[in-house]
């Protein structure tokens, strides 16, 4: 995770994180210069390659000296940097999200069988570098600067279409990380009746009249380091308790 931000840092500066080897691929010519260099100040199809001699064929920075004294143009492939592994930095930033999420709810929603395959997908990260993440868990990033969030924030969000699933919505930094909710149907609507009655018509249903994408979100921000019992117990299926006559 630290690599690919770091990395993303140095794109954003126009250079590229760590030693790349670099291959260059002259006209009339069916074996490449191959360098091992760093990369800086890329702007378009220019850059500067910065490279040392003991980490490189002396034939090698031959030819490209000689080629960057005629100033010959020429094709050039760069190697990914071996450590960065996008897929794992993924299943990184969900396995983050979920802990938070354990943090936020506890148990409940912590061990439940319906995040089987989140759970499993996180233990088999440690071992697959091109793990494939569950249909119902996503990353995105946010290209608005402005929504950053150095703090994480945790929210449920509730899809005003009842086709769409109600699922949490995890941001930290500039990741928002979707992952599954599950719920007592009944008690999370008691909620919503309780807590949001502008959704409702005078019939008790959802009202169908929203424009589509519009959804309720709720963020939450107590915590089980506290301990304590809330209508999220409830709503992840604390059963209520009778009062004995």
């Amino acid at each position: 995770m630290q690599l690919v931000e770091e990395s993303k840092d140095k794109v954003s500066k126009g250079s590229l994180l760590g030693v790349r080897r670099v291959q260059l691929f002259l006209p009339g010519k069916e074996d490449p210069v191959v360098l091992n260099a760093e990369i800086s100040d890329l702007e378009g199809t220019k850059g500067k390659l910065k490279f040392s001699g003991n980490r490189n064929n002396p034939k090698d920075i031959a030819a490209f000296k000689q080629l960057a004294d005629t100033k010959q143009r020429f094709n050039m492939r760069i190697a990914p940097y071996p450590l960065i592994k996008p897929e794992v930095a993924i299943a990184g930033w969900i396995t983050a999200a979920f802990l938070f999420a354990f943090y936020t709810f506890g148990y409940r929603y912590f061990i439940t069988d319906y995040l089987n395959p989140v759970r499993q997908y996180i233990w088999d990260s440690f071992n697959d570098d091109h793990i494939k993440q569950p249909e119902n868990v996503k990353l995105a990033e946010y290209k608005n600067k402005d929504l950053y969030f150095k703090d994480p924030v945790l929210e449920i969000n509730i899809p005003l279409n009842p086709a769409d699933p109600i699922h949490l919505e995890i941001k930290i930094l500039s990741y928002v990380i979707t992952l599954p909710f599950h719920f007592v149907p009944s008690y999370m609507g008691q909620f919503l009746k309780s807590h949001a009655p502008q959704i409702y018509d005078k019939t008790g249903k959802v009202k169908n009249d929203f424009p589509e994408g519009t959804f309720l979100g709720i963020t939450i921000n107590c915590t089980k380091t506290i301990r304590h019992e809330c209508v999220w117990d409830t709503v992840l299926g604390k059963e209520i308790e009778t009062p004995k006559n």
